[in-house]
């Protein structure tokens, strides 16, 4: 539901959620799926539809000072045009958010994944110094190695790493919304409007993680189900499994796809709307219907374009580390194989966030309206 200036926030505003203006508007409307009400001009007159922008109330085609047919290029505050997105801008709007605030956006990445790089280096020169010892003391120490706390260690770390990466897209989501608008927001801001939010995050990466590994269970249990009925009923049961095993992967990875899209946004209804973990499923799933091929195509190619781009970062360190393990040293190799992860996650992380913030504005533009709500914040701000 709408909510005019000056009027006091709805109870059911999450609670220690900043208002919607705060974020230029983002919070407006979003939280129950609602369509925005036509915004009106001073003299209480609509204003024009979504896609044409700066009619100021001509339509097209209907003469005018500028003559017919003349459409005024949309506003741009910040980093991208007030008006639905074409990918060029999309990815330029990305690179620009990067630009516009380097240090929340790439340094608090090398910062944070750095420190956690740290950590899971440690633990893996724990585990490499284990394994030269097993080769002189037999297999006890080799068992040792595999022990429970060695390998707690190691899922410790990288759940640290893992967990350290989705704070750092959630952080990055805000400072996007706020280049878009044209503003520069501190870290220290970035943090204060952030912490009550990302338990939230986490609480959905879980939810969607178990989900997931769910379904991978449940597909390799149908598949062995059906490698035993198969044995049993047909002396070519290994063959018909051989064909089949690939058709079923194929189905498990189009169904992991789809859901993947269909709740791609709920990060960013998260930190820019405050709703609740099941609130932003829904609401990401509402936001995507109608548009899964373009918002699947889009994320597939940013994914393959980073990681062509992390490939290219890290070949000098993978080349240096080879040369070093060709000579019997097994440290250094894993110390430039750290750095090389640690150049690509700070490349990656910011970019596929950027992206992510910017679908989900797309998205709001061309379904809410949301260009005319983030023009007036613009102004006001």
């Amino acid at each position: 539901m709408s909510q005019e200036p000056g009027q006091p926030q709805p109870a059911s505003h999450p609670p220690g959620a900043p208002s919607g203006e705060q974020y230029g508007q983002y919070g407006q409307y979003g939280q129950y799926g609602q369509q925005a009400p036509p915004p009106q001009g001073q003299q209480g007159q609509p204003l024009p539809p979504p896609g044409q922008y700066g009619q100021y109330g001509q339509p097209p085609g209907q003469g005018g000072y500028y003559g017919p047919g003349f459409v005024p290029p949309a506003a741009q505050p910040g980093i991208i045009p007030l008006r639905p997105l074409t990918l060029g801008e999309i990815y330029d709007g990305a690179f620009r958010a990067i630009r516009s605030n380097p240090l929340v956006m790439f340094g608090l990445a090398i910062i944070v994944v750095g420190i956690g790089a740290v950590i899971q280096l440690g633990f893996t020169a724990a585990a490499v110094g284990r394994i030269e010892r097993a080769a002189q003391a037999g297999v006890v120490e080799l068992e040792a190695f595999f022990s429970v706390g060695a390998m707690a260690g190691v899922l410790l770390s990288s759940a640290a790493v893992s967990l350290a990466t989705l704070v750092l897209e959630g952080l990055a989501i805000l400072s996007v919304s706020e280049s878009v608008l044209g503003r520069k927001i501190s870290l220290g801001q970035v943090w204060q409007r952030a912490r009550g939010r990302l338990w939230r995050l986490v609480a959905l990466s879980l939810l969607l993680g178990v989900a997931g590994v769910v379904a991978v269970v449940g597909a390799g249990a149908l598949v062995i189900l059906l490698a035993v009925a198969l044995a049993e009923v047909s002396d070519d049961g290994v063959l018909a499994l051989v064909l089949l095993v690939p058709l079923l992967f194929l189905l498990l990875a189009g169904v992991v796809a789809f859901f993947a899209v269909r709740l791609m946004l709920a990060t960013c209804v998260i930190m820019l709307e405050g709703t609740g973990v099941f609130a932003s499923i829904a609401r990401s799933w509402r936001l995507t219907r109608g548009s899964f091929w373009r918002l699947f195509g889009i994320m597939l190619l940013t994914v393959v374009l980073v990681t062509v781009l992390v490939s290219i970062l890290s070949v000098p360190f993978s080349m240096f580390g080879s040369v070093f393990a060709v000579q019997g040293d097994v440290l250094v190799p894993l110390i430039l194989s750290s750095i090389g992860s640690l150049v690509g996650s700070a490349v990656s992380i910011p970019v596929m966030a950027a992206v992510l913030a910017l679908l989900y504005i797309d998205v709001r533009m061309r379904k809410e309206g949301l260009d005319v709500e983030l023009a007036r914040a613009a102004q006001g701000g």
